[in-house]
């Protein structure tokens, strides 16, 4: 998928006006041919799979807890949808942070080619100086850019941490009260706290998986700018994805 995706997008390299290349720089084409489209393959290799298969185990795990004490279920379903609703405000940020580093990298890969392909120009005018400058400001801005993508990074793996741990103390809270009340025996409780373990496991999966998807998804829509020219090749393509 990845060796035809990027004979595609080279294909339609070729065959773009000059005015599509006055508007783009190189750097950034590089960048769709190379990185870009890795990251768009593994989305759609292990994306659909890991969604799959953890949704199902999610939505089994809360038959089973639903069976055993529903309404000790129910608090737990509704931290669950108060963390997605969370997650979701907060990938919009993330979306930003990856788009702006995918420009960034561009750019550093643009100003690369033009400092290492006219070397021989560069050194005849000892103008290294202002390459090295001109690719520190570059180096400088993709720093920033990354500073911002990790920190949207760690505020949703820190909310996302914060809500499991918030589940593990509601469980044992919430199942000594029902517990006390007769309302469960202990034994469900320590089953209850089994099946927690395995929802925590899997909402990781999900985790790294939105991070996945964050990157794979921008890209595409990237490689989509580039390729829009052609909608029929695109068409072909997009049973990939």
């Amino acid at each position: 998928m990845e060796r035809d995706m990027r004979k595609d997008l080279f294909d339609q390299y070729e065959r773009l006006s000059y005015s599509f290349y006055d508007q783009h720089n190189t750097g950034n084409m590089m960048s769709r041919l190379d990185s870009d489209l890795f990251d768009i393959s593994e989305i759609a290799h292990h994306g659909p799979e890991n969604l799959f298969i953890s949704l199902i185990k999610i939505v089994g795990s809360f038959i089973f807890l639903f069976m055993m004490q529903w309404k000790l279920a129910l608090i737990l379903l509704i931290i669950v949808i108060v963390m997605l609703i969370v997650s979701y405000h907060q990938n919009q940020h993330m979306q930003e942070t990856f788009l702006d580093n995918s420009r960034k990298i561009g750019s550093i890969n643009e100003t690369l080619e033009d400092s290492l392909g006219g070397i021989r120009i560069i050194q005849a005018f000892t103008n290294e100086a202002i390459e090295r400058d001109k690719f520190e400001k570059g180096n400088e801005t993709f720093l920033l850019s990354k500073k911002d993508n990790y920190h949207a990074m760690g505020s949703f793996q820190s909310m996302n941490t914060f809500f499991i741990g918030l589940m593990y103390v509601v469980t044992m809270i919430m199942g000594g009260y029902f517990i006390a009340q007769r309302e469960m025996q202990p034994q469900d409780l320590a089953i209850y706290a089994i099946y927690i373990g395995i929802f925590v496991s899997l909402i990781h999966i999900l985790v790294e998986l939105t991070e996945m998807l964050q990157k794979g998804f921008l890209d595409f829509v990237v490689f989509m700018k580039f390729y829009r020219f052609n909608p029929r090749l695109l068409t072909k393509r997009m049973h990939y994805i």
